[in-house]
């Protein structure tokens, strides 16, 4: 991966920019990534009964593989032999992270609040310790086990704003068990992404969304057919202009400058 060591941002002769400096904060990225996470539940439960869930989540990824390519082309020109050799990792990341996960929580939000899911989200961490304990014999320090501890501790007092008491009015249902499904295969995903190819991070993001997006495709095409999307007109407009505009943004000179200053090529 090409990037830069801490002591060559600081070093006078290359200057640190905000976002080369966002670059190497990565609880700073841990945490927004929490955060856009979070909006794509929420905007999960605004789009359900309007578009299948498969159909959604094979938009998502096709959409995000857009936004990479012109980022991540010249990367996967260079990586693509090294990722193909390890072409069972990858079908498990795609399979697990970008596949399973994502159209199975889609499914939950047909069913569930996204209260419920961001506060069963919240317990992902026990979910990859549990898979890294299994698959790698890797246990949690004392130190992380009281961070999951504080983190969990944390997201109760927000969403119940102090009355722990308020706990015992939520009711679960068959949607809150399938989050948690998707969370449980989440966590294998990431246990797996520690055993990563040595190849640039975008060349890796972008092979498993496009292959995430493909094993996802027949599934979509039959569930798009079989809820009659087109009932759905102006939901769908919406979401595929959208996904367009946001996609024709990335290709902009500002994205490619933005690329150049975090990637530095």
């Amino acid at each position: 991966m090409n990037i830069k060591s801490s002591e060559s941002l600081s070093s006078p002769h290359h200057p640190i920019s905000p976002l080369a400096w966002l670059n190497n904060q990565p609880y700073v990225l841990l945490t927004l990534a929490s955060l856009f996470w979070a909006g794509n539940i929420v905007l999960a439960r605004y789009v359900a009964g309007h578009v299948p869930p498969l159909t959604l989540s094979c938009i998502r990824w096709i959409g995000t593989f857009l936004m990479l390519w012109p980022f991540a082309r010249t990367h996967l020109a260079r990586d693509w032999r090294t990722l193909l050799a390890h072409w069972p990792l990858l079908l498990l990341l795609a399979l697990t992270g970008f596949a399973i996960n994502n159209a199975l929580s889609y499914w939950a939000m047909q069913y569930t609040q996204a209260l419920n899911g961001l506060l069963i989200q919240s317990s992902t961490p026990l979910f990859v310790a549990l898979w890294s304990l299994l698959l790698f014999g890797v246990r949690l320090s004392l130190a992380q086990f009281a961070g999951i501890a504080m983190s969990l501790s944390g997201v109760l007092v927000i969403l119940t704003r102090g009355d722990l008491g308020a706990l015992a009015g939520i009711q679960f249902n068959r949607g809150d068990l399938m989050f948690a499904g998707a969370l449980l295969v989440f966590g294998l995903y990431s246990a797996a992404m520690t055993r990563r190819p040595a190849v640039h991070q975008l060349s890796l993001i972008a092979a498993c969304t496009a292959l995430g997006a493909v094993l996802l495709l027949p599934l979509a095409v039959w569930a798009a057919r079989r809820h009659r999307v087109a009932a759905h007109r102006r939901a769908m407009i919406m979401l595929f202009s959208g996904a367009l505009v946001i996609a024709g943004l990335f290709t902009l000179l500002p994205g490619r400058i933005m690329h150049r200053v975090v990637f530095g090529s």
